[in-house]
């Protein structure tokens, strides 16, 4: 979680399974995004995982998600594959993302 002045305006999940961690979401209240808070977020998680052992890191994000995409890169995530009509409210496909931390 990510608080400003006790109101939470952000929050990120992620599963820990032996050493691979998987973000299952991350988000930014949409008056607060823009100005670095989603990155401080995603920065603590990843050290958080990685004090918990994880090695591996990886997670699905909306094709039309261009901003998050460029968030994930800046952690040296990569594309490495698509899951189909991933989406169920509109069937978007996802990028799959990975990186070894």
């Amino acid at each position: 979680m990510i608080e400003v002045r006790h109101q939470l305006i952000g929050f990120c999940g992620v599963w820990l399974v032996l050493d691979e961690a998987q973000v299952t979401n991350i988000a930014i209240d949409p008056a607060f995004r823009g100005k670095g808070y989603g990155t401080l977020l995603f920065q603590h998680m990843v050290k958080n995982a990685i004090a918990r052992g994880a090695s591996n890191l990886s997670l699905e994000v909306r094709t039309s998600n261009k901003q998050a995409q460029h968030l994930y890169r800046k952690f040296g995530l990569e594309p490495v594959g698509v899951r189909k009509r991933y989406y169920t409210d509109n069937n978007e496909d996802a990028i799959v993302m990975w990186v070894r931390l």
